[in-house]
């Protein structure tokens, strides 16, 4: 189980980019079964000005692994944002993904993670219909 906070940073120039800046607390957690996995975060967005433009989402999101080979894990993946406040106040989002995840050590703990999924809308309310979706981090 973890908690840590993210802050996104305006970017951008007027007219193109955001002036706002948005804190993220979350909570994550996960447990692992051999070879199966879960995963599972739930996160809050604030904004810290123009809510009424933003709005708040709260995000949920649980991923399914499982240990495939030394360095593949397929999984399945359940997103959903409940919007407060903003242009999509009171609406629901759920998507799930279907990806693969692949980890490489690099030295000691450290390692690169890289990351490949198609996401399908499951509720009639979406602000994108379909993505493919990509990661790359470093993981210690």
């Amino acid at each position: 189980v973890s908690a840590f906070l993210a802050e996104s940073f305006p970017t951008g120039s007027a007219g193109v980019g955001s002036d706002v800046r948005i804190y993220t607390p979350t909570l994550a957690a996960g447990k692992g079964w051999g070879d199966f996995d879960v995963q599972s975060t739930l996160s809050y967005s604030m904004p810290d000005h123009d809510e009424k433009k933003l709005g708040h989402q709260t995000g949920w999101n649980t991923a399914l692994q499982y240990h495939l080979a030394r360095h593949y894990w397929p999984e399945i993946e359940y997103n959903q944002i409940r919007y407060t406040y903003g242009p999509h106040d009171g609406q629901t989002q759920g998507v799930v993904t279907a990806g693969i995840v692949t980890k490489w050590p690099l030295q000691n703990r450290l390692a690169a993670v890289f990351g490949v999924g198609y996401q399908q809308p499951v509720t009639s309310f979406h602000t994108y219909n379909h993505a493919v979706t990509a990661t790359a981090r470093l993981a210690f």
